[in-house]
């Protein structure tokens, strides 16, 4: 069996892990739990030790009396076999645009990377105004195929289906509110990580690239 919070008895009703996808919200959501609650209710969930513990099933870093937990781990069964008191939630965003807001973010700040240096290679300059060939490359180079399946990865061992609640990053304001009363609190709505001035992209000419992170999604954003 795996440790949950020292085995510690829970004073809540229950627990949500709040599974933070990359360039979905996250951060925006975090800001509005830890207003609602406080920071000492949230866990964050990010340093990557502690996710690969969070992911093999032992929950043991957890503090106790935590309300929330939210960052970059993955779902798990094993979870669920520990205590029946978690709750789930996932944001979701459309697959394109996803990418598209990835790409520029790996561009914009994460140089150090070898995804960065690759584009850097291949375009130079033009990195200073990402473009639709820019995208192409990033949605079909071999090298950078591991950034193109998160749905796919996300929810290899843990169906969407077993999820408390499912938002959609278009339509976040609307679903904020439902999860507000799903948690019982007010979740206020803040934008954070928002590039101004972007430039757009047109999803449907990219769609067919992105297709498998589509169709586990279909539920809730169409192809």
């Amino acid at each position: 069996m795996i440790k949950f919070f020292h085995k510690r008895k829970l004073q809540d009703e229950y627990v949500w892990f709040s599974h933070h996808i990359p360039k979905t919200a996250g951060t925006s959501l975090r800001i509005a739990y830890e207003k609602a609650l406080g920071k000492r209710k949230v866990y964050k969930l990010y340093k990557p030790f502690e996710v690969k513990q969070a992911e093999s099933g032992d929950l043991s870093m957890l503090p106790k009396n935590i309300k929330i937990v939210h960052g970059h781990f993955k779902p798990r069964e094993c979870h669920e076999i520990a205590n029946t008191v978690i709750k789930r939630a996932v944001w979701l965003r459309d697959p394109v645009q996803r990418a598209w807001s990835l790409m520029r973010h790996i561009i914009s700040v994460q140089k150090h990377t070898n995804e960065y240096k690759l584009l850097k290679e291949v375009f130079g300059e033009r990195l200073n105004s990402p473009d639709e060939t820019i995208f192409h490359f990033f949605l079909t180079n071999e090298k950078l195929k591991h950034l193109r399946k998160p749905y796919r990865s996300y929810f290899s061992q843990f169906s969407l289906s077993g999820f408390d609640f499912v938002g959609v990053t278009e339509n976040f304001a609307e679903d904020l509110e439902r999860l507000s009363q799903l948690m019982n609190m007010r979740l206020g709505y803040q934008e954070s990580n928002v590039r101004v001035n972007s430039k757009k992209i047109d999803t449907a000419q990219f769609k067919p690239f992105l297709k498998e992170e589509y169709a586990v999604v279909k539920k809730y954003i169409p192809y």
